[in-house]
C-alpha cells in the first residue's frame, strides 16, 4: 500500500507548501501538486498522473475538497474512479474519507454539500472577476 498526496493551486503567485506539510505530516510518501484551475479536470497532469498508478489499497490524500476539484461533478467524477480502482481517498481539513465499496450516506452528503460549496465559491469568483473586467 502506497500513500500520495495531491495538492493544487489555482495561479501561478500562489505556492502550496503549506499544503505539502500537511500532506507530509498525513503520511504522504509522495506528492503530486499541480498550479491549474480546478474548475475542470482536464489538462491537470498531476492528477492524471496520480490517477493512473494508484492500484488496489493505495490511500490518496488531499487537505481540502476545494482543492482537488471546484465542481460537483469533477469531484463525484474522481473520487469515484479512484474507488473504482480500490482507492482510499481522504480529505483531511474535515476528515472525511471515501473507501471503496463503503456507502456511508453522510459521508455522501458531506462530499456533495462541501462540493457545492467549492463550485458555489467559484461561480462567485468568476462573476466578480467579470463585474471588476467591466470596470475597467
Amino acid at each position: 500500500m502506497s500513500v500520495f498526496g495531491y495538492s493544487r493551486v489555482s495561479t501561478s503567485s500562489q505556492d502550496y507548501k503549506t499544503q505539502i506539510k500537511k500532506l507530509e505530516d498525513a503520511g504522504a510518501e509522495k506528492i503530486f501538486s499541480e498550479k491549474y484551475t480546478g474548475t475542470k479536470k482536464e489538462g491537470r497532469k498531476e492528477l492524471a498522473e496520480l490517477i493512473s498508478i494508484t492500484k488496489t489499497g493505495d490511500k490518496v490524500l488531499v487537505t481540502k475538497i476545494d482543492r482537488l476539484a471546484r465542481s460537483i461533478v469533477d469531484l463525484n467524477s474522481i473520487i469515484s474512479s479512484l474507488n473504482e480502482k480500490g482507492v482510499t481517498i481522504s480529505f483531511l481539513e474535515k476528515a472525511l474519507t471515501f473507501e471503496p465499496q463503503k456507502n456511508d450516506s453522510m459521508q455522501t452528503l458531506m462530499m456533495n454539500m462541501l462540493g457545492s460549496f467549492a463550485q458555489f465559491e467559484r461561480d462567485l469568483i468568476v462573476t466578480r472577476t467579470q463585474e471588476g473586467k467591466q470596470w475597467q
